[in-house]
């Protein structure tokens, strides 16, 4: 009984959306937005990641220079 309570309610929505799409299209809508903000925040994350990465190294430089004019002072004395 519970699948045919089940298959008459489906095809009541069912109607009910081909008679009125409004409600159907808006959340279709909103799920693309959705998309489309997700798609620019992982962009986003890419870029920063890319960043960080970047500025890791150029700090990575920084300290191996200073280690290296630290060694040399050192020699010197």
């Amino acid at each position: 009984m519970s699948g045919l309570v089940r298959a008459d309610r489906s095809t009541e929505i069912r109607l009910i959306l081909a008679e009125q799409p409004a409600p159907l299209e808006g959340a279709l809508e909103a799920q693309l937005e959705q998309g489309r903000q997700l798609a620019a925040l992982r962009d986003a994350c890419t870029g920063c990641d890319r960043t960080l990465t970047g500025g890791f190294a150029e700090l990575n430089g920084h300290l191996e220079r200073v280690g290296r004019l630290v060694r040399e002072l050192a020699d010197k004395r």
